[in-house]
């Protein structure tokens, strides 16, 4: 189900990012349930609900939001939307990845191209809770704060 949102506005139109931490209530609480720590990764998709894709979703004419795209995510957490010398990117918290059973894995910034958003960067994360944007002193820094069990921690990148 839905996390987060993120709205931002490209060339006059209205967005909506959607962060989709999972797809189905069977296991909650228990993210190991499906596949144990040290296991083989699971290959059928349909069994990892934290790997699901999170969606982009367009003002219409009509004022409905309409679903224009859709981004691969584990279980996503936070979206944050941000402009570098006119450039929009799109950063992904994502804190459980299901194939592996672990909280190891990449959050991911992607980047708007024209009209629609590509992966531009993967930055390793560790049960990823919120991302930010910040600007300072010229400088552009990506805040990922995470909380997974070796402790809560932020990340500069």
């Amino acid at each position: 189900g839905a996390m987060d949102f993120a709205h931002f506005v490209i060339e006059g139109s209205s967005y909506l990012a959607v962060a989709n931490y999972k797809s189905r209530e069977d296991c909650y609480g228990d993210v190991e349930c499906l596949n144990p720590v040290g296991s083989q990764p699971v290959e059928n998709t349909t069994q990892l609900p934290y790997n699901v894709p999170s969606h982009i979703l367009r003002r219409g004419a009509g004022g409905d939001f309409e679903r224009v795209q859709a981004l691969p995510t584990r279980g996503a957490l936070d979206w944050e939307h941000f402009v570098i010398s006119g450039e929009h990117y799109l950063a992904v918290a994502n804190s459980f990845d299901a194939t592996y059973s672990t909280p190891l894995t990449n959050s991911t910034v992607y980047k708007w191209r024209g009209a629609s958003f590509h992966r531009f960067q993967d930055i390793e994360t560790n049960g990823a809770k919120r991302c930010r944007y910040l600007q300072r002193d010229g400088a552009h820094m990506l805040i990922f704060v995470s909380a997974a069990a070796g402790g809560e921690s932020a990340a500069l990148h």
